[in-house]
C-alpha cells in the first residue's frame, strides 16, 4: 500500500511489508526505464531514416520540374473549363503565363502544351461569351467577372 494512502491506526505489519515491497518495485521500474527510455522525437527520425532507406529517391532537373508545374497548370485549367469556374481559370492562366515567362528568362523554348492550352481557352471563352448572352440566367458576378479578366488577359498574351 502506498504511504499517503495510509492511515495513522493502521500499523500493521503486513502493511508495512506491502509498503516495502511496492516502493522495491516502484524503484525497480524507474532504474529500468532510464536505460530503455529513448525520446520521441529521436524514435520518429530513426523511423523516419529507415522509410526513406526503402524509397529511392527520384532527382530531377530544374527544367523537368518547371515543365511538369507548367502541366499541372494546365490540366487545373482544363478540370476549370469542364466545371465552368472562371476565376480558377483566371488564377491559373496568371501562374501559366509567370510559368511561360520564367521558360524564357532561362532561354528555354516555350513547351508546345501552353499554346495548345491558350488556343483551347481562347475557344473556351468565345462559347461561354456567346453562351452568357443567349442564357435566361447570367453568370453570378464573380464568374462574370473572372471571365471577363480571363478574356482580356488572354488578348493581352496572344498579341504579344
Amino acid at each position: 500500500m502506498f504511504r499517503f494512502l495510509r492511515t495513522a491506526g493502521s500499523d500493521d505489519s503486513s502493511s508495512e511489508s506491502e509498503s516495502a515491497d511496492d516502493d522495491e518495485s516502484d524503484s525497480d521500474g524507474d532504474a529500468a526505464q532510464p536505460q530503455k527510455k529513448v525520446s520521441r522525437s529521436r524514435r520518429d527520425q530513426e523511423d523516419e531514416r529507415e522509410d526513406e532507406d526503402d524509397v529511392k529517391r527520384i532527382v530531377k532537373s530544374a527544367k523537368v520540374k518547371r515543365l511538369e508545374e507548367m502541366e499541372g497548370t494546365g490540366k487545373a485549367i482544363d478540370n476549370a473549363l469542364k466545371i465552368n469556374h472562371w476565376a480558377a481559370i483566371s488564377n491559373e492562366f496568371d501562374k501559366l503565363v509567370r510559368l511561360a515567362q520564367r521558360q524564357t528568362n532561362v532561354a528555354e523554348r516555350i513547351p508546345d502544351f501552353y499554346i495548345r492550352t491558350l488556343s483551347g481557352l481562347e475557344d473556351s471563352l468565345n462559347n461561354a461569351m456567346a453562351k452568357e448572352k443567349e442564357a435566361k440566367e447570367k453568370m453570378n458576378l464573380s464568374n462574370s467577372r473572372a471571365l471577363n479578366g480571363t478574356k482580356q488577359k488572354v488578348k493581352k498574351i496572344n498579341k504579344e
